[in-house]
């Protein structure tokens, strides 16, 4: 299994458990920050230090193509996943907890 898209499955996991507990909002804002913390302690692990530059999408990951090294309309596909999960989450019925 791919990396990116065993990291994908744990934060959308994630996301449906905070959304069942908490609601969609939290769901939301969970995968969110899962999605951009994850870059970060990925770097810091192999490179032994902690780079903010990191929590830039798209930089220091992509090549640079003559003077811009943007991010692609892909990068956006993650997000949208998130969106469409948090979505479709219900929130458990609080009376059985």
């Amino acid at each position: 299994m791919d990396v990116f898209l065993a990291w994908y499955l744990l934060i959308i996991t994630g996301g449906v458990v905070v959304g069942r507990r908490f609601g969609r909002l939290a769901s939301l804002a969970v995968m969110i920050e899962m999605n951009q913390l994850g870059p970060l302690f990925l770097g810091a692990i192999k490179t032994g230090r902690l780079d903010p530059i990191l929590l830039i999408p798209g930089a220091g990951t992509l090549p640079k193509i003559g003077y811009y090294s943007g991010v692609s309309a892909g990068g956006l596909v993650p997000p949208l996943v998130f969106v469409l999960v948090a979505m479709f989450v219900r929130r458990a019925d609080t009376e059985a907890i």
